[in-house]
């Protein structure tokens, strides 16, 4: 895990800082070491490369499609 999370920093002091750095979450270093993995890795990689965009949670207002109300035949 640490090899992918060092792709992602692009060098060696961006990584220990990032492995040091505190989140909501704890420091993903401390998440290592106590075996949380994804964790971990999942806060590493917010604190590299920003959180996950909101933009992939639906808009206010949204509603999913509504049932067929007739059967197609071809």
């Amino acid at each position: 895990m640490l090899i992918r999370l060092a792709r992602v920093a692009g060098d060696p002091q961006t990584l220990a800082t990032a492995l040091v750095t505190d989140t909501d979450r704890g420091t993903p270093g401390k998440l290592l070491r106590d075996g949380q993995w994804s964790r971990a890795f999942t806060a590493a990689i917010d604190i590299l490369s920003g959180p996950r965009p909101a933009m992939l949670a639906p808009k206010p207002g949204w509603a999913p499609p509504r049932a067929p109300t007739r059967e197609i035949r071809h």
